[in-house]
């Protein structure tokens, strides 16, 4: 496969993962609304651990570095969190 088209390629997978964070983070403005119906803290530790747990497990299916889909999601998570204070 010819360079241009691979990076033609990389370019549309990179722009669904900004598409997806998109939803992400609205997703994420949506539960800091149900957070402050129900009088939930915006920070659920035992959430964060579960989901950066289960991305370990996704990445060693997928063949991933599980370090590097850890930390990934810890930015994720973090980013979150930022949008939820604000």
């Amino acid at each position: 496969m010819k360079l241009n088209i691979i990076r033609k390629k990389i370019s549309i997978i990179d722009e669904n993962i900004v598409k997806l964070l998109k939803r992400r983070m609205a997703l994420s403005l949506e539960a800091k609304k149900e957070k402050n119906k129900t009088g939930l803290n915006m920070e659920d530790t035992n959430r964060e651990k579960e989901i950066l747990e289960n991305v370990k497990n996704m990445a060693q299916l997928y063949s991933l570095d599980q370090e590097f889909v850890y930390r990934l999601f810890q930015v994720i998570i973090n980013e979150s969190k930022t949008i939820q204070k604000k």
